[in-house]
């Protein structure tokens, strides 16, 4: 029985030894495991970043440049008042310039965003071989026009003339305020 008792105690100092010592080395080297494993894949995915640096440079560098010329199709005024301005001014002058009369402009639509759509509704008057050379002189201008809406009915047409008209133009501008677009030039 004095054996038995001994071989008892000395099973349960092993299970003791084992469950306070043993299994805490081996959950403490399980995390170090873990821990060097996920290490090992960072250094991995950051070794792979560093061998394709030169791309990515490469690739920053044409999307920077697309980015630029792709912003030079848009406003850029810091101050929404100076934009409607400025676009009113320049279509009133383009108006003018093509002998177009303009009867009314007014602003119909306010879009916000990042990049901030304006819409005018401009009524005007004049012949129709001028509206044709406006809608030209439009389609070259460096800012961005998107025409939703023209409408011009064509009275007083003959063998001579094209016509006069009283038309409507809906047309859409975009402005990018500068802070806005350094922030994704990766300037700001």
């Amino acid at each position: 029985m004095q054996n038995n008792r001994k071989m008892l105690l000395l099973v349960l100092l092993v299970l003791l030894i084992a469950r306070f010592v043993i299994v805490p080395i081996v959950d403490w080297q399980d995390e170090k495991l873990a821990s060097i494993a996920a290490n090992s894949n960072n250094l991995h995915k950051s070794e792979q970043v560093i061998a394709r640096s030169e791309k990515i440079a490469t690739e920053l560098a044409h999307v920077k440049q697309l980015n630029q010329t792709l912003s030079d199709k848009y406003f850029q005024q810091a101050n929404l008042n100076d934009f409607k301005l400025k676009l009113q001014q320049q279509l009133e002058s383009l108006f003018s310039q093509h002998n177009l009369k303009v009867k009314n402009f007014s602003w119909v639509a306010h879009i916000p965003g990042d990049v901030v759509q304006e819409r005018a509704n401009i009524s005007f008057e004049g012949e129709i071989k001028n509206v044709v050379a406006l809608q030209l002189a439009m389609a070259q201008l460096p800012q961005l026009l998107q025409i939703i809406q023209w409408n011009f009915p064509i009275r007083n047409m003959s063998e001579t003339s094209l016509g006069t008209t009283r038309g409507q133009l809906l047309v859409a501008a975009y402005n990018v305020a500068p802070t806005k677009l350094a922030n994704y030039q990766g300037e700001g």
